[in-house]
């Protein structure tokens, strides 16, 4: 395991390191044209940070005039799709993106590009998300040859549309070119296979300009050297943000809010309504490793019965209107200076009111959770923590808090040692590189070896996964150590020679990298019925969340799965729908070793063990709640390559969904892997750039109070990425 390195693109950190951030309905950023510059050529770059999904559509930027019959714009739409659109003469000339975009954890880059010019009508309207030119659209209208638009022509706006169309977020780094076409290489460029921002050199035409917000007193500045300066609506320096494409800081997590929320400051101040109480956790969580600091400012009135609370609230241990204090897993500082958990108190500190700063010191490694009260520590609250956690805050009717992960400056000094929640200070294994944990690929039955081998040319030991898209089939997993041989996740079948696929129909192919930095391990050993085998699998696990998967190879025999996350003493059978089962004889876990039990018959038995390490591989479990919008939020500190997930109670498919498929978001079809059968077309799910989004209620994914394991492997890690949504799938 490593920290990842300040920035991993070209420029120094404070070039990309300034935003500016607000949700107001009536703040924007205007800039109003001297002159009329060039109406049928040029360019617009902008990096935005989306930090509430929602319902309406949201302006990104945008040029209209007043009747609007005619006008230019960047949008997020009701349905969290990118649209570009050129309205000429009361035509519309829209590009609208297939793909959803609705990843708060992440910084996004846009760049549109009209040449009217141009002879083929594709090449005139152009657009690029995160460096990938889009092609696929759900509606695509070109502007005719030589038309004219309005680039220049009326007010330009950034996150207000008119006055309305208001964005909930945080700009960044802003490029408008007067009469001149870019693409996006000339502002960004892939490191790493991560699409970052680098500086550009080209021209600004005349009416161009540049905003970077780099001085909280001027951020209307434009530093093209045109001196188009823009003018402020409602904002000031209040809404200067350290947040941009450089580090991407934890914010609170609006989303995941009860409906009795208000939020103010760019997101940063939540309030909550009268007669209600909410528990608002931030959208980073804590892995048990590294030292964290935050900072949480009481506004408003303690109304004294609900009263407010600010600590930390386990993974699994979530419900937004109780407490922090009503869970075992929850640990917090209430305002009259009483420490709790699971609803049990203790005299801990001095309370606080209005305007006192609580500073949250929070050591994963060592497991103990300080507080600090305008900057004088309070002592130890609680020792001996372990797992997972989210930073969090409780509060009742008229009472306010305004969380600070790094974005603002801290009123007070963090402890020595200890980091901001950022995603450049999320730790991440010591993989080779990203996307050197998993990756995947669609093709046909005649080219998706190949394909799938490009992907890996330097891995030394993997495992193969194919599955027939298009006809029923059993799966095809082979291991390169058993390069001849495979097996099928469907079916109880000893190993065989490996099938030849089916030339002209879709498969979905995965490599899984088999080595001890990327937590995977795979290994044929020789078990004698009568006595455990204990196979040393040797990888130091990150948390100590280990899954083991366990089958005989030479005769017939069940996948039996272990996993952290099923009732003690029982298992799960990867080749079957089935609930868990009483089986405490079948596979047994234990730190770097897994046993082969001693009740199953001799004979070759393969081994799959994957331990969680952070930013490659995540084991835990969820619960469903019911609904799709918003559903189950799984923390995984990477960007998914491959997700699989199993009811635990239920009789219920193992499903299985991976970013090639689909190639977007929403992550619409899955393939069962206890079956033989074709994929699943619906339960769409997302893949944001540090968790996975369950956008459904289909049973095998989300239902309500029902409990799933799941085992997650990395494309990306999210340090590795500074909170940059890579490749354009998020």
């Amino acid at each position: 395991m490593f920290w990842p390195a300040l920035l991993i693109g070209s420029e120094t950190p404070t070039e990309f390191a300034n935003s500016i951030g607000w949700n107001a309905s009536n703040a924007s950023l205007d800039w109003t044209a001297g002159a009329t510059g060039d109406q049928k050529t040029w360019t617009v770059s902008i990096w935005f940070r989306l930090l509430d999904t929602g319902s309406v559509a949201r302006t990104i930027w945008g040029v209209r005039d007043p009747d609007e019959v005619n006008h230019v714009g960047l949008f997020l739409t009701t349905g969290n799709s990118i649209a570009s659109r050129a309205m000429i003469s009361g035509s519309s000339k829209t590009l609208n993106t297939s793909a959803e975009y609705k990843d708060l954890n992440a910084w996004t880059h846009v760049v549109v590009a009209m040449d009217t010019t141009q002879v083929t009508d594709t090449d005139r309207h152009k657009l690029w998300v995160n460096g990938e030119l889009i092609t696929q659209f759900s509606t695509e209208v070109y502007p005719a040859q030589n038309s004219n638009t309005t680039a220049t022509a009326y007010i330009h706006k950034i996150g207000r549309w008119g006055n309305d169309a208001n964005m909930e977020g945080e700009f960044a780094i802003f490029h408008y070119l007067d009469g001149v076409v870019a693409d996006a290489d000339d502002f960004g460029e892939l490191v790493n296979g991560v699409w970052v921002p680098k500086a550009y050199s080209g021209s600004y035409g005349a009416q161009g300009h540049r905003l970077d917000f780099s001085d909280p007193a001027d951020l209307g500045a434009d530093t093209s050297g045109n001196g188009n300066d823009w003018t402020l609506t409602n904002l000031s320096s209040a809404n200067s943000r350290k947040d941009g494409p450089s580090e991407a800081y934890a914010f609170p997590n609006k989303y995941f809010a009860g409906n009795h929320t208000s939020w103010t400051e760019g997101l940063t101040r939540v309030a909550v309504s009268s007669g209600a109480f909410e528990t608002i956790r931030s959208d980073i969580l804590l892995p048990p490793s590294g030292k964290w600091y935050w900072e949480c400012t009481a506004i408003g009135t303690p109304d004294g019965t609900n009263v407010p609370r600010v600590g930390i609230v386990g993974e699994a241990e979530w419900d937004e209107e109780q407490g922090i204090q009503a869970s075992a897993y929850g640990y917090c500082y209430r305002r009259d200076g009483v420490a709790e958990n699971n609803s049990v108190s203790k005299g801990y500190g001095d309370g606080y009111t209005i305007n006192d700063v609580i500073g949250v010191a929070y050591d994963a490694a060592a497991g103990k959770l300080e507080f600090f009260l305008n900057g004088v520590s309070q002592g130890e609250a609680y020792t001996d923590l372990e797992g997972w956690f989210y930073p969090a805050v409780s509060c009742g009717t008229a009472f306010i808090w305004e969380m600070n992960f790094g974005q603002l400056a801290f009123s007070h000094s963090a402890p020595q040692g200890y980091r901001s929640v950022s995603a450049r200070n999320m730790p991440h294994s010591d993989a080779p590189a990203p996307a050197q944990t998993c990756v995947s690929a669609t093709d046909t039955g005649a080219a998706i070896e190949a394909t799938l081998a490009a992907l890996r040319p330097s891995w030394g030991a993997y495992i193969d996964i194919y599955k027939n898209r298009s006809s029923a089939e059993d799966w095809e997993v082979r291991f390169s150590d058993d390069g001849d041989n495979s097996v099928a996740f469907n079916t109880d079948a000893a190993k065989a020679a490996k099938a030849t696929l089916v030339g002209g129909d879709n498969y979905v192919g995965v490599s899984i990298a088999v080595s001890s930095n990327t937590g995977v391990y795979s290994a044929e050993v020789i078990h004698q019925v009568g006595v455990e085998t204990t196979v040393d699998h040797g990888i130091a696990c990150d948390s100590g969340e280990v899954a083991a998967i366990v089958k005989r190879v030479d005769s017939t025999g069940d996948w039996f799965v272990s996993h952290p996350g099923v009732t003690p003493d029982r298992v799960l059978k990867l080749n079957s729908d089935a609930i868990q089962t009483f089986d405490p004889d079948k596979v047994i876990v234990s730190g770097k070793t897994v046993k082969i039990g001693r009740l199953l018959p001799s004979g070759t038995y393969r081994v799959l063990v994957f331990a969680e390490k952070f930013g490659a591989v995540r084991i835990t479990k969820h619960t469903g709640n019911g609904v799709n919008s918003p559903g189950p939020y799984i923390w995984s500190g990477f960007e998914t390559e491959l997700f699989i997930v199993k009811e635990l109670n239920v009789v219920r498919d193992w499903m299985m969904y991976t970013s090639s498929v689909t190639g977007f978001n929403p992550r619409a079809g899955a393939d069962r892997m206890n079956s033989d059968a074709v994929f699943v077309a619906a339960n769409p799910i997302s893949f944001t750039s540090g968790a996975v989004v369950i956008e459904t209620t289909d049973a095998r994914l989300n239902t309500n109070n029902q409990d799933y394991v799941t085992i997650m492997f990395a494309a990306v890690p999210y340090g590795a990425i500074n909170g940059h949504a890579a490749n354009g799938v998020l």
